[in-house]
């Protein structure tokens, strides 16, 4: 997109330039929503638009839970819980402590997000096991869970290059390695992860983060014209 034209915008789409091979017989499908910037629902109806068109290419329905329908409590960076705690407490204990505060001052508060804070990392800040550290969580998470009432949505970032889940490191899904990061091939992965969680400590959301980095920094995903979308596919067919 270039803006710097005046009072006109240029829109560019195409496949990247980095990419090396493009297979015979590939196609690529662009699908642009516009909205009147009118009042302060213009923007808003401009994404609602293009969410319902890809929803009707996906034969997918928006769902009706307390992520989209309630307020939630978010330790995201720039809140005042991210990567803090109240003094002398563990996370279980602090997150606990705001849910009873929340319930005194009746905020409709359904649901929070656990921000990066809370899981292994590896090299280079990667992640190497996306599973709650003792210290953040002494009983688990399904404890807080079980406190709190709120649904979970959870944060996650780019893998690290020795996380636990690759053949590579000893475990038993295909991954792509580069340097510091790793990008999981296996739909296998995503239906294990995400099934662990939602059972062990009640996963609602996940939230990928650092998309950046994942797909910029890898040559796999800067060469290879279709891998970042299946990497997203799989993703997406698990969390269904």
């Amino acid at each position: 997109l270039r803006t710097d034209l005046g009072n006109e915008s240029e829109y560019g789409f195409g496949v990247m330039g980095s990419v090396t091979n493009i297979p015979r017989g590939h196609q690529l499908s662009i699908l642009l929503s516009s909205s009147p910037r009118i009042g302060p629902d213009g923007i808003r109806n401009a994404f609602t638009k293009w969410g319902e068109k890809l929803q009707r290419l996906h034969h997918t329905k928006r769902p009706s839970d307390t992520t989209l329908e309630y307020l939630q409590y978010s330790t995201d960076n720039g809140a005042y819980y991210y990567y803090h705690t109240e003094q002398n407490l563990t996370y279980q204990d602090t997150m606990i402590a705001i849910k009873e505060y929340v319930d005194s001052v009746s905020l409709p508060i359904q649901n929070w997000l656990m921000d990066s804070w809370w899981y292994y990392k590896g090299v280079n800040g990667g992640v190497a096991n996306w599973s709650a550290r003792p210290n953040i969580f002494p009983d688990g998470i399904s404890y807080v869970r079980n406190r709190t009432k709120w649904d979970i949505v959870a944060h996650n970032r780019y893998w690290a290059s020795d996380n636990v889940y690759a053949k590579q490191n000893g475990g038993i899904y295909d991954f792509i390695i580069e340097g510091d990061l790793a990008l999981p091939q296996q739909e296998a992965f995503w239906n294990q992860l995400f099934q662990d969680a939602k059972l062990s400590w009640g996963l609602k959301v996940y939230e990928q983060d650092w998309l950046n980095v994942q797909t910029q920094r890898m040559n796999v995903t800067l060469e290879t014209v279709d891998i970042t979308r299946m990497w997203l596919l799989q993703m997406g067919h698990a969390a269904k």
